[in-house]
């Protein structure tokens, strides 16, 4: 029985895959606009995923999270199950696996190390298409633990400096450069907000705003003081959807949410939350949280604010598109 489920389910993705991005899908030879959707060769790879799936393998694929491209090359760790290394279109598989709840690790230089917590039900994964930041290289990793060595020695410098003043005075310098240097860990390098989700909705959109400005899809793709930026817009399903804020202001605050535009003016859909949407948040190198929809209806996933350096959740769904 398993293995029909299996079956019907590999022929059901491989013929939406080529009904939806085969020869002439969106009436075009080659299935996209320019600058939409994911690159020319990605129906022959979703429908390579569904026949493995129809062998009984679970496959995985890891792109980056700017270009959509796949990641060849990549080491990825998952316990009790193994360690593999992804192809040339940034592809696992692996099998003989029982249901329940895995961890898996991705590496590789240039890229963030990511973790991802996933499940297998009924020999299937939800989710299997995941996006991952690019980071810095091992080189510019050295060259910015020596810029950091620098700072620390002068920062240093500065509080001894700060010591020999007044006491009042010094209490307040030393204060003042904590929570400097405490903004400055936790925004090093801005932020980066990727979106991913599953079939369904087909469009889902990653808005910013700050102050006067409103990135988006249908707003400004970039801030006009230029420190946030849409990198990537999906509106075709599975995403991602990226937005980095580049130049990061600590007097500012940000508001992340996202818009089930498929179903926007159907406020008690709950397509949203049954989307399976992830969202990651890198920072200073590293992954710094993740917010999964909650279930139930509403068309807008109110995910955090960024205040004075700090992700402040909220991981609500709202029926108003609008606050």
């Amino acid at each position: 029985m398993k293995r029909l489920v299996l079956a019907l389910f590999g022929i059901g993705m491989a013929a939406a895959a080529f009904g939806q991005f085969g020869p002439g899908g969106f009436g075009t030879p080659g299935g996209f606009g320019p600058g939409r959707g994911p690159a020319a060769e990605e129906p022959t790879i979703r429908m390579n995923m569904a026949f493995m799936k129809m062998e009984g393998r679970i496959p995985m694929r890891f792109t980056n999270a700017l270009t959509g491209a796949g990641v060849a090359g990549a080491s990825v760790d998952i316990g009790n199950v193994g360690s593999f290394v992804t192809d040339s279109d940034g592809i696992i598989a692996f099998s003989g696996v029982r249901d329940g709840s895995y961890r898996m690790t991705f590496r590789k230089d240039g890229y963030i190390e990511t973790p991802i917590a996933f499940d297998v039900k009924l020999g299937l994964v939800i989710l299997d298409w995941f996006s991952i930041s690019p980071g810095p290289t091992e080189a510019e990793l050295r060259e910015r633990r020596e810029r950091e060595e620098r700072a620390r020695r002068e920062a240093e410098a500065a509080r001894e400096r700060a010591r020999l003043a007044r006491e009042e005075q010094a209490r307040r310098e030393a204060e003042a450069a904590a929570e400097r240097e405490r903004i400055r860990e936790l925004t090093a390098g801005g932020f980066r907000i990727v979106l991913n989700w599953g079939e369904s909705p087909s469009d889902l959109d990653l808005h910013l705003e700050s102050g006067g400005y409103h990135v988006s899809y249908w707003n400004m793709h970039v801030s006009t003081d230029g420190g946030v930026r849409l990198d990537r817009d999906d509106v075709d399903c599975f995403g991602p959807e990226t937005i980095t804020i580049g130049r990061y202001d600590p007097s500012a605050e940000y508001t992340v949410y996202v818009i089930d535009y498929t179903n926007r003016n159907r406020g008690s859909s709950s397509e949203l939350g049954r989307s399976g949407a992830l969202v990651q948040v890198y920072g200073s190198d590293r992954l710094l949280q993740t917010f999964r929809v909650p279930s139930g209806a509403g068309v807008r996933w109110n995910l955090f604010r960024i205040a004075r350096g700090e992700i402040v959740p909220v991981n609500a769904l709202s029926s108003q598109t609008s606050r």
